[in-house]
């Protein structure tokens, strides 16, 4: 979504770069951006150096900064933890803004990243040398959801297309009563790989399924939506070529893990999380990823998820309502002495267009076009932010 890091695609190499360091205008910017939009932001999101990813890294330290002087300062440090920070591009980005622009603030930021791959872990380290030199940056090898040491200070957590990476789960429902089934996938001696379901047994899927309720229609993208309850049974039950499951529903079980950890292990934590809320080429179904391989240099998509590992990028769109509804789900009220006395409605969930965030606190003025138009805000109309 955003172009804040270098990350390799995977074994097939990395997308394109993008040559914007002059667009002339809106029109020469979006026909850039169309032809490179799915290979930047579908196969892990390389950085071109033309780019000004300061305006978004800036734009969320102007954010972090706002929010950590009405709540926290002077009484709290400003602590930070990143997920899935990619190259550190961003990380950078933030501290370079709070060493030249809130200097005070710098000497009291303790910047911590998360980060699960030992390759990127190295990669950040190298890039935030000087910021790790000044005692304002660590990178902690580790999985978030593995966490298990308690963060007893206040603190933002920043997660930017990490939804979109989760791993999902799938159901389907019975279309004779609704009754839902999880999805197993069997893989057979020749390798090849079978989609099975059986009934629901995952607590996980339970909660979710219990948390979203009647908001998750499994029937919401069928046109099975518009035969009434009773009759809709009669035929999947009598007739014949009538599909008896509906269509698959996937469920973002690991963003309530990820909730689950944020609440025991970051109890006084604020989220600040961007993700596509829409996704083109998604394979069939409710929430449905996109499934995408590199071809002679393209990004193809395909229409099943049963593909083999490491050869395919997947990613999620996020139901931000569902998302927020789990969050306070997970939640619940929240009051702590360490921020101030109305920090029980600033942590609900906030969910804002990509524009939106952006014209409140990024530095538009910098990224104006010789026609006038802002890339800034036009761009990534898919995305949305998600603050607590």
């Amino acid at each position: 979504m955003h172009p804040l890091d270098d990350e390799e695609a995977g074994p097939l190499g990395v997308a394109g770069q993008i040559g914007l360091a002059h667009p002339a205008g809106a029109e020469e910017a979006e026909d850039v951006l169309q032809e490179t939009l799915l290979a930047l932001h579908l196969s892990r999101h390389t950085y071109d150096p033309s780019v000004p990813v300061s305006a978004w890294a800036h734009a969320i330290a102007r954010y972090l900064v706002a929010e950590y002087k009405l709540h926290n300062y002077p009484y709290d440090d400003l602590v930070i933890f990143e997920l899935g920070a990619g190259s550190g591009a961003l990380a950078r980005g933030i501290l370079d803004y709070l060493a030249s622009s809130e200097p005070e603030i710098y000497t009291r930021t303790r910047y911590r990243i998360v980060e699960i791959s030992e390759r990127l872990a190295q990669e950040q380290r190298r890039k935030l040398a000087r910021h790790a030199a000044a005692g304002r940056v660590e990178v902690v090898h580790r999985d978030v959801l593995a966490w298990s040491d308690e963060v007893v200070e206040p603190c933002f957590v920043i997660a930017l297309e990490v939804l979109d990476n989760l791993a999902h789960d799938v159901v389907r429902f019975a279309l004779e009563d609704l009754t839902p089934y999880q999805g197993v996938v069997s893989i057979d001696e020749t390798g090849d790989m079978h989609e099975l379901y059986e009934p629901l047994s995952d607590p996980l899927i339970q909660r979710y399924l219990q948390i979203i309720g009647r908001d998750l229609s499994p029937l919401q993208s069928s046109y099975l939506r518009l035969l009434p309850d009773r009759l809709r049974s009669v035929l999947a039950k009598h007739a014949p070529f009538f599909p008896n499951l509906s269509d698959a529903v996937f469920v973002p079980t690991n963003a309530l893990r990820l909730f689950d950890t944020l609440n025991r292990f970051f109890p006084h934590h604020r989220l600040v999380m961007s993700d596509f809320n829409a996704l083109p080429d998604s394979i069939g179904g409710v929430n449905a990823p996109v499934v995408q391989t590199r071809i002679n240099a393209q990004m193809v998509p395909v229409t099943t998820y049963l593909v083999l590992q490491g050869y395919f990028d997947i990613f999620f769109p996020t139901n931000f309502a569902h998302l927020a509804k789990m969050y306070h789900a997970v939640n619940g009220a929240f009051f702590s002495p360490h921020f101030s006395p109305h920090q029980s409605k600033s942590r609900a969930p906030h969910v804002l267009g990509h524009a939106a965030f952006l014209e409140r606190y990024a530095e538009r003025e910098k990224l104006v076009l010789r026609d006038g138009s802002n890339p800034l805000l036009a761009w990534y109309q898919n995305a949305s932010w998600f603050l607590t």
